[in-house]
């Protein structure tokens, strides 16, 4: 009995590492989807608004922003606002209505994309995105897909009396 309860246990390991390393790919797909989808919509608002270096800026505010504490505010925002102090008000609003741009968008596609591939529908993925984040900050939207990925996967092999079972017996 004891070597049946040890095997199931070890069948929850696998499945949960298994979960977070699917999850994990999943992720670094869907930013670098993120990463593709911003750094065109950066280089064609540059191109538009007129802005030099419109590659090199792309590029680097769309890779500053893989990172999820980072974000592409950290560099568009003390850019709008020093324009702003500078009295450059209408390269400031441009740059203002860009970043909006692709922050809706940004916003929009996030959780579609890892609901998509999650295969969670994106109201969920929204929701728990959303509750994360105001229980754990900015880390939480990282911690969102995770959490569902494993709690759906033990409910597709309804794992859970599984691992109550074995809460159980290690109490």
């Amino acid at each position: 009995m004891n070597h049946l309860f040890k095997e199931k246990k070890e069948n929850l390991y696998t499945t949960l590492i298994s979960s977070f390393t699917e999850t994990f790919i999943i992720i670094i797909k869907t930013y670098s989807i993120l990463f593709v989808i911003t750094f065109i919509g950066l280089f064609l608002g540059f191109q538009v608004i007129g802005i030099k270096q419109a590659l090199n800026l792309s590029f680097f505010i769309a890779f500053f922003d893989f990172f999820p504490v980072l974000g592409i505010e950290m560099i568009m925002f003390p850019w709008i606002i020093t324009l702003a102090l500078l009295n450059q008000i209408s390269l400031s609003l441009k740059l203002l209505i860009l970043y909006g741009i692709i922050a809706l968008i940004r916003n929009i596609l996030e959780p579609h994309l890892l609901s998509k591939k999650i295969k969670i529908p994106a109201l969920y993925m929204f929701v728990a995105m959303y509750l994360f984040m105001k229980l754990m900050g900015i880390w939480g939207v990282m911690v969102a897909p995770f959490v569902l990925l494993v709690l759906n996967n033990f409910r597709q092999k309804n794992n859970f009396q599984e691992i109550y079972k074995i809460i159980k017996k290690s109490l």
